[in-house]
């Protein structure tokens, strides 16, 4: 049974969370960019310097450079069209990010828990880690805290559907899914705690579970091919695709 949140208390916990992470990273609002990465994916980047559709097209049909990000690079293109390259609507956006997904950690508590206590202390706890720094401090973290954002947004929609039985829940979830593979090809393991999710509700795995988590499993498989195969196809071998792999899973397990 979940404790029910009035109106009153979701808008002072939103505020709540807000005015803490001002606190915490406002002095980073005005910090310059970082010439790490920064250079070559937004000053340096013509390719950011508006919303056209050239370069839309070019964001969904290239790397950058190591990696399949469109929907970062989009966003960057909307900070430019707001302010230029000017640093501050960049490290704004990554703040702004990092304060909905706060809120999303608290909502996928309170669902999962039911309690509304412990889902305060998740999201606060989730909110001023220090393992957030970088993501939320470096704009070329974007990727990060993008793919972040919808991830939780795809896992609470989800589970509200599960509750509500009302359809656009998982409709909402199965796109944020899609948003977050096109911010970064990470959180392609979601569709494994759809399913876990399901076990924590039921204790066991159903046919409707599975039937239900089968869309998201399709999308990690081809943003998976995509983030490992496609760049390499035009310029490696079986052989240095294979070892790739290798590589990036020895690279995983060992972090």
């Amino acid at each position: 049974m979940i404790e029910s949140v009035s109106k009153r208390e979701r808008a002072l916990f939103i505020a709540g969370i807000v005015v803490l992470l001002a606190i915490i990273y406002g002095r980073s609002l005005f910090n310059d960019f970082v010439f790490w990465d920064d250079p070559d994916l937004i000053l340096d980047n013509p390719f950011i310097r508006g919303l056209t559709p050239q370069n839309v097209v070019h964001a969904f049909s290239t790397y950058d450079p190591d990696l399949y990000v469109p929907l970062t690079t989009v966003s960057y293109q909307v900070n430019y069209v707001l302010g230029g390259l000017q640093p501050f609507i960049y490290h704004l956006t990554n703040l702004l990010l990092h304060a909905g997904s706060s809120i999303l950690v608290g909502w996928i508590a309170l669902r999962l828990s039911g309690k509304k206590s412990i889902a305060l202390v998740t999201a606060l706890l989730f909110a001023v880690h220090p393992v957030n720094v970088e993501t939320v401090a470096w704009v070329s973290a974007r990727k990060d805290v993008l793919s972040g954002f919808f991830f939780l947004l795809s896992l609470g929609s989800f589970l509200r559907w599960r509750t509500d039985d009302d359809r656009r829940w998982y409709v909402l979830a199965l796109a944020s899914f899609l948003f977050g593979l096109l911010s970064k090809v990470s959180i392609l393991g979601l569709p494994f705690l759809l399913l876990l999710s399901d076990w924590h509700a039921s204790r066991k795995f159903t046919k409707n579970s599975l039937l239900s988590s089968l869309p998201f499993f399709l999308l990690s498989i081809v943003f998976g091919y995509v983030a490992v195969f496609g760049k390499l196809w035009g310029t490696s071998s079986l052989w240095v695709k294979f070892l790739v792999v290798m590589q990036l899973t020895a690279f995983s397990l060992w972090h």
